[in-house]
């Protein structure tokens, strides 16, 4: 990227011939040193995935998604699917901005002014120029979690952010070893994958993620002074420049801008679908239609070739739109045209309500949201919160208990099962061995619903 290049936001295209020069560049005041920033973020759909990254899907944006860049093949590689969670790690390190001095018209530029060619300054030099560079690199590592369940895809989306949030904890020194045990024991398809990308460093690819926060909080060093990457620009229109016409009409863009933001919107709407169709055919036995008849492959497949034929077709007319004005019309893609199949009911037990403990007094309140079941009693000597997960035979049953005299917190493992519709069973098999609790520690209780 050069300084003066006229750049097309449309496209996203740099012109290949400067449109401006000037006779210095220097840096922004109050510019110097590093501006690091750092961010974990957990995304559940397409278009928050591809904003976090940068990549715009609003009118002030370049071609909305549709060019090809390095951040588009990389975001490529995931899955859009709604059976998807993401957890992004971002570093953007942003060194001295630099920007070119008192900019003025090149003279190739300043010809077609002076000749009133608005359409061949637009082909040669875009809608505006790059006014500044900025220098330092971006660093992306996403986890992709994948599977039909979503309380799987929650709970590991929960260990990687404790990963990331303390790399030195437990947590973080497990994290591998976590997400591969619970892929083996998933039920729902359980798929973790982790694609990373960083512009303005290069080194080894990262293999886990020791390797991945290890790269993470050396980047800022590795593109700091001289190894500087230019990875962003500033752009400004034409219209604040001395002209030889002031009357010289730009073309305006601002109604391709607004096509190209309708489109892209319905593109990842579609990117979307093709995503769930591409998975519920991989998965199929997992699903239903609607009316509870098995999944008819045929018209699924037939579905996913028009999706397709959908996005290509975006696609032209985006490209079509960035070159002619007449070619940008708002289009009528809707994606609520298919009826895609739902996940099969499941056949865990309805427990919610309200149960006592078999030769107890108080009435606890057992909440239930579909295979998840949470409840909690709290008194003066000790809090106990519950969870437990539907595994398919009985509820994977963990419970936290704290000591209120001294803070101590403790965690015991088992399991739930319903006996019958008004008796459940909770048998403890053990913990994790804090405060006064050994870690072989078994306990049965019996409930009673009232």
């Amino acid at each position: 990227m050069k300084f003066g290049l006229g750049y097309d936001r449309l496209s996203g295209a740099v012109r290949p011939s400067p449109a401006v020069e000037g006779p210095s560049i220097s840096s922004v005041q109050g510019g110097g040193g590093q501006d690091v920033k750092s961010s974990l973020t957990k995304i559940t759909d397409v278009e928050a995935l591809h904003k976090t990254l940068g990549v715009s899907v609003d009118a002030g944006g370049s071609y909305m998604g549709f060019s090809a860049s390095a951040k588009t093949d990389y975001l490529n590689k995931c899955d859009f699917s709604s059976f998807s969670t993401y957890v992004v790690v971002q570093v953007s390190v942003e060194n001295a901005i630099e920007t070119i001095d008192s900019p003025v018209f090149t003279p190739d530029a300043n010809q077609l002014l002076v000749l009133d060619n608005p359409k061949r300054f637009h082909e040669r030099f875009g809608d505006s120029f790059i006014s500044g560079i900025v220098r330092g690199g971006e660093y992306f590592a996403i986890y992709q979690i994948s599977g039909t369940d979503q309380i799987e895809r929650e709970s590991v989306g929960v260990k990687v952010s404790a990963a990331f949030k303390a790399p030195l904890s437990p947590a973080g020194a497990s994290l591998d070893v976590d997400i591969q045990t619970a892929m083996t024991n998933s039920k729902s398809h359980l798929e973790v994958q982790c694609f990373v990308s960083r512009q303005g460093a290069i080194s080894t690819v990262d293999q886990n993620f020791l390797d991945i926060i290890k790269t993470a909080r050396e980047f800022p060093i590795s593109v700091a002074g001289d190894k500087a990457f230019p990875f962003s620009v500033l752009l400004q229109d034409y219209k604040g420049l001395k002209s030889p016409s002031d009357e010289f009409p730009f073309i305006d863009i601002e109604k391709r801008q607004q096509v190209l933001e309708d489109l892209a919107r319905k593109r990842f709407e579609f990117l979307a679908l093709r995503d769930d169709i591409k998975y519920i055919l991989k998965n199929g036995d997992d699903f239903e239609n609607t009316d509870g008849t098995p999944v008819d492959r045929g018209k699924l497949k037939a579905d996913f070739d028009n999706v397709v034929d959908a996005i290509n077709a975006m696609q032209t007319q985006a490209s079509a739109c960035t070159r002619d004005p007449d070619e940008c019309e708002f289009t009528k893609f809707d994606t609520s045209k298919f009826d895609l199949p739902i996940l099969k009911k499941r056949d865990w037990p309805m427990i919610a309500g309200f149960y006592k403990q078999f030769g107890g007094s108080t009435a606890v309140r057992f909440e239930q949201d579909d295979r998840l079941v949470t409840t909690s009693h709290l008194d003066a000597a000790f809090d106990h919160i519950a969870e437990g997960v539907w595994n398919g035979s009985f509820f994977e049953y963990t419970v936290t208990r704290r000591n209120n005299q001294n803070g101590c917190v403790t965690q015991m493992f088992g399991r739930l099962t319903a006996v019958s519709q008004s008796t459940l069973k909770v048998e403890l098999t053990s913990s994790d061995g804090k405060c006064d609790l050994p870690m072989d520690f078994t306990e049965s209780t019996t409930w009673i619903k009232v």
